[in-house]
């Protein structure tokens, strides 16, 4: 967990049972693989090796470590949402022919690559293990790579070769739609004998959008998927909610229809050019890009047929929203609470604090509060009692506890309760994680990291239990 203890439940295994992976899955898995099948070509992927193809910030051992390519040996490393290049891979081996150039991929190459003129260069990993503001530099530049229309290779040097990542594909509608259209069979292996938690919670659940413009600095999201959002087109996504309704399980209800961000289907980039000349790290801040076009009047028309389909009674939004996109239009929120919302709508402010809220880059918490006005007026039009559930992260980096003491207020003007909070998380790949390890924001201004013991009691102030410190006193 965040705060290093060991997790007794493993929402990922059969039964929900802990315990059953081991740590550092992906290089315990390529060496094993290796074991069992010498010469064979290990190609890694998922979240996990993704985030850590560059060298990256491991919490646990408080140390910058390699990039996983390097540690694991194995032959290529396939980054973001990857069935094309698996297909590539598969028919290049079939063929005999070597693994380069393959894009969304990485590999490590032992010696002075070709066309290498182009390539962003990022600082070497002897650099910044030893360095905090070189990994820092490191971190920011390599979020460039998640922009739209980024068409560079990005490499980083070691002592045993350079590490070669090439640029993410960028599939359209139509792959995306035949993607989707596959027939997968929506259960879990049949090695399993208990139920898998994590897929019954998305079981009856539809992805419509792939990629994330925020570009929050503690989210994984661009840097797995990137920034640029591909979207399905309204058919297949129609279709397939019918076919969902053909089986003998369903019960009538769709947990989700979206994805990263929900309300960012088919937004698309006006200006390509201005796209590939801008350094900005986030599409939506400091605001919301010009050139980004996001109308949410084709989402809510794909919504507004898919709960019509015969055999749907509702169609629920799950998946995250951005309550500053949805600001330029309100009638998402007065949609959302007319028909797609199931009493509760999940909304990430994160904070409260202008400082913090900057360094995450999130809007403004007087954004958050006109989305859940409109979305709270509509309920009540309707006759309906539903809530807004704000998510908060406790013990991010710069986080001090007069922040921790503005979050309070505003909880306790609102007479609101947090049932939960989120621990801040040092997430491999993420700009969060290098100010955490820097100890500075992204322009090079110090900044306050809480301890694992601050942290601890930030959580439990916003959760509006005493700390442990106060408990101390009055003990004393």
């Amino acid at each position: 967990t965040a705060f290093g203890a060991k997790r007794k439940a493993d929402v990922y295994s059969p039964g929900g049972i802990g315990g059953r992976r081991p740590d550092y899955a992906t290089l315990v898995y390529a060496n094993r693989l290796r074991e069992a099948f010498p010469g064979l070509p290990v190609v890694l992927g998922g979240v996990e090796a993704s985030l850590r193809r560059f060298a990256w910030l491991d919490p646990r051992k408080g140390r910058v470590r390699r990039s996983v390519l390097v540690d694991s040996r194995a032959d290529l490393l396939v980054y973001g949402a990857g069935e094309a290049p698996i297909v590539e891979i598969a028919h290049r081996l079939a063929a005999g022919r070597d693994l380069d150039g393959i894009l969304g991929t990485a590999r490590l190459v032992r010696g002075e690559p070709q066309n290498r003129d182009d390539a962003l260069e990022l600082p070497a990993y002897e650099d910044v293990c030893v360095s905090p503001d070189a990994f820092l530099s490191q971190t920011l530049a390599w979020e460039l790579t998640g922009r739209p229309f980024f068409s560079r290779r990005t490499v980083q040097r070691y002592l045993e070769g350079l590490v070669v990542a090439e640029p993410r594909p960028r599939p359209g509608a139509e792959a995306f739609d035949r993607i989707a259209e596959l027939p997968f069979t929506r259960q879990a292996h049949p090695l399993y004998d208990k139920p898998i938690p994590a897929l019954e919670t998305v079981l009856w659940s539809v992805t419509a959008t792939r990629g994330c413009p925020g570009g929050c600095s503690f989210c994984g999201l661009a840097a797995h998927q990137g920034r640029a959002v591909s979207s399905r087109s309204e058919g297949s996504v129609l279709e397939e909610i019918a076919r969902l309704t053909r089986d003998p399980r369903f019960r009538g209800s769709i947990s989700d229809v979206g994805g990263p961000t929900a309300n960012a289907y088919r937004a698309r980039n006006t200006d390509p050019e201005a796209c590939r000349r801008c350094a900005r790290p986030s599409c939506l801040h400091p605001k919301i890009c010009r050139h980004l076009e996001t109308k949410s009047a084709h989402f809510l028309a794909l919504l507004e047929k898919a709960r019509k389909l015969p055999g749907v009674n509702n169609v629920f939004v799950a998946s995250g929203i951005r309550h500053d996109l949805s600001a330029r239009e309100p009638e998402l929120a007065r949609q959302l609470a007319s028909h797609y919302t199931g009493g509760h709508l999940k909304l990430a402010p994160e904070h409260v604090s202008p400082r913090v809220l900057e360094l995450m880059r999130k809007p403004p918490i007087e954004v958050f509060e006109r989305f859940e006005a409109l979305f709270l007026e509509q309920s009540r039009k309707e006759g309906k009692k539903q809530y807004v559930v704000p998510y908060f992260i406790a013990g991010f980096p710069g986080c001090a506890a007069s922040d921790v003491a503005a979050v309070r207020r505003w909880l306790a003007s609102r007479g609101q309760r947090l049932r939960q909070v989120q621990a801040f998380m040092p997430l491999a790949g993420t700009a969060a994680a290098a100010f955490s390890h820097a100890q500075k924001g992204p322009g090079r201004q110090d900044i306050f990291v809480p301890s694992t013991s601050q942290a601890r009691d930030e959580k439990n102030v916003m959760l509006g239990e005493q700390t442990r410190s106060r408990r101390s006193s009055q003990r004393t």
